[in-house]
């Protein structure tokens, strides 16, 4: 079933304008994460997230292979001519799972729609407020009690602020992010990562009535200064292991 979630779902979402931060031989598109989620009672659950590029650089499509027992779920994305993304539909298996549909005016995103599984009538979800490349504000015409405001500390993020009073904070690091070259500019509801300059160490989310989760990241890096594990640690438990591979641009 779907569920209206914030815009960030720790660790994952787009960015906010592109940036040149290295050569661009020295440029590398993540290609695939292996990712260890670890639960009570010393538990543990693997998958495989393996991502796709067209020869344009821009992400077009991941799939999620969570083992034999289960679907293999695929994200598709498409982009206007523009190289902005217009629409990103999902497959649970070989079955349609729902699409978002992005809209601009002069290459500005207004909104974004979904369809659902089995719909007919796609519904805005999203409708955003930008300042010069980046997504600062975002309203939920579903649910008008929600409202997210993005503040920046250069092209990274640093406070997702809701009007419950909620907060999410965010620290980096100086390495590059896993995510950065995929060809996605905008901050915007649907996506799936998020995208800055920098790699995330720490998350800390608190919520209406006060309550703190703390989520650090440790990381070890390739010789090109991208992430090639991270750990992350919630509260100071072990929750979550993702070893990193990349391929060069084209």
């Amino acid at each position: 079933m779907k569920k209206y979630l914030p815009l960030l779902l720790i660790a994952m979402m787009a960015y906010s304008c592109k940036k040149d931060g290295l050569n661009p031989a020295e440029r590398q598109l993540i290609s695939s994460e292996t990712i260890t989620d670890y639960y009570p009672a010393d538990s543990t659950f693997n998958f495989v997230v393996n991502m796709q590029y067209d020869n344009n650089n821009r992400l077009t499509t991941v799939t999620h292979n969570y083992g034999p027992r289960y679907y293999i779920n695929t994200s598709n994305y498409s982009y206007d001519s523009n190289g902005n993304i217009v629409q990103l539909s999902y497959l649970q298996g070989s079955n349609p799972n729902g699409t978002y549909t992005y809209s601009y005016k002069n290459g500005v995103p207004l909104s974004t729609s979904y369809l659902a599984p089995n719909s007919t009538n796609a519904v805005v979800e999203a409708i955003y407020t930008v300042e010069g490349s980046k997504v600062t504000g975002v309203t939920f015409p579903l649910s008008s009690d929600l409202t997210e405001t993005l503040t920046y500390k250069g092209n990274n993020y640093n406070v997702l602020s809701y009007n419950d009073g909620s907060t999410n904070t965010y620290t980096y690091g100086n390495h590059t992010s896993p995510f950065l070259y995929t060809g996605l500019k905008y901050c915007l509801y649907g996506l799936g990562y998020v995208i800055n300059d920098n790699e995330i160490l720490e998350i800390k989310a608190v919520n209406s009535t006060g309550g703190v989760t703390d989520q650090k990241n440790v990381f070890t890096y390739n010789t090109e200064g991208y992430p090639l594990k991270e750990q992350t640690y919630t509260n100071g438990t072990l929750t979550e292991t993702i070893v990193f591979s990349y391929t060069e641009v084209k």
